[in-house]
């Protein structure tokens, strides 16, 4: 235990679904475009308040704060999580110069609606006796993220702060991780993942890359949307298929 430590956040925000826009990493075709567009469509016209966040616009709230409180002193190596972290940390860089850099490849294989298992290639990195600086870009249920510190830990890696540009956070255990989130959600309790302990998803919150591409190895990504977000309407299973 590191004693108390508050999470710091730097913007609070609400709404009913949340797109992180990651596109300037993606080249959108006129199919892609179009689905998007046509999400946000149905979105406005069932009346769900959304909110549109960029990487750019996390990545500067978060870089002004490590300016501000000198906060690359506190670790030794960053380590992104998947693709997003990598995404996150791009504008960031410069920052870093000095740092080691390991980006982590990590995959989600889904066996059921709720049963996941994480794979990844954290074996792969040397963490002994290193502080470590964890970088993601949008955190749901946290079972992903906890995974990882754990399997850190095993390797005697130390977790000496987590840096998060979208989420909830409330799944992390606050006493033993520095946490600084660009923006919070403010709590809304929506859909439970009684299967993975301490999940909950609320709102919905996922990036252009996953509407695209669908969740990594989650079986019938357009229905589990529609289930969970909008009772099961044929319409956003239709409009994520690009179907119309």
């Amino acid at each position: 235990m590191r004693g108390t430590i508050d999470m710091i956040v730097l913007e609070k925000c609400s709404a009913d679904f949340f797109i992180l826009d990651d596109s300037k990493y993606l080249k959108l075709d006129k199919s892609e475009q179009s689905m998007i567009f046509r999400f946000m469509e149905y979105l406005d016209k069932k009346r769900i308040s959304v909110k549109i966040i960029t990487i750019d616009e996390l990545a500067s709230l978060l870089l002004n704060k490590l300016k501000e409180d000198n906060i690359s002193n506190n670790f030794d190596l960053i380590a992104n999580i998947g693709m997003g972290g990598k995404e996150l940390f791009a504008p960031m860089k410069e920052y870093f110069v000095e740092k080691e850099v390991k980006d982590i490849i990590c995959k989600r294989v889904w066996y059921s609606k709720t049963l996941v298992k994480i794979e990844d290639d954290i074996n792969s990195y040397d963490f002994q006796g290193k502080k470590v600086l964890l970088i993601d870009d949008v955190v749901a249920t946290g079972h992903t993220l906890n995974n990882i510190i754990k399997k850190i830990e095993n390797l005697n890696g130390i977790v000496s702060m987590i840096m998060i540009g979208l989420g909830s956070c409330n799944f992390l255990d606050k006493e033993n991780y520095p946490i600084i989130i660009g923006k919070k959600l403010y709590e809304k309790h929506k859909h439970i993942l009684s299967n993975i302990d301490g999940a909950y998803w609320y709102p919905g919150i996922y990036s252009i890359r996953h509407l695209l591409n669908e969740e990594n190895g989650m079986a019938n990504f357009k229905e589990r949307i529609a289930e969970m977000y909008f009772e099961n309407d044929a319409e956003v299973i239709k409009i994520l298929s690009r179907t119309w």
